[in-house]
């Protein structure tokens, strides 16, 4: 027997037309732009931050470095420039990653 029409909930997708329209939606804080940066941006961040941490470091590099452009990103000048900007934080956020485990390391010895 097939579940009632009720029994699942799911969110339609809201798509952004472009990135302008993405950073004037997480500026007014809509409930859809946390999801929509995610799926547009999570996939180029992941590859950058696979490029460079190891692997057990990638998902949490990973959400660091969006929740930093979600902070950041109302404060953007150009919103046409949204995809360099958020590569440009999770570089940031890499390089202080690397730069947390070289100490680590240093302190171990």
């Amino acid at each position: 027997m097939p579940d009632p029409p009720d029994a699942r909930v799911s969110a339609l997708p809201v798509a952004f037309s472009d990135d302008a329209a993405l950073v004037d939606a997480v500026r007014r804080r809509h409930p859809a732009a946390a999801r929509a940066l995610w799926d547009r941006f999570s996939p180029v961040m992941g590859r950058v931050l696979r490029r460079v941490l190891a692997p057990a470091d990638v998902d949490d590099a990973l959400q660091i470095a969006m929740l930093r452009a979600w902070d950041k990103l109302p404060d953007i000048r150009e919103p046409d420039r949204l995809r360099s900007f958020v590569v440009g934080i999770t570089m940031r956020v890499a390089r202080e990653t690397l730069r947390r485990q070289r100490v680590r390391r240093f302190l171990r010895l």
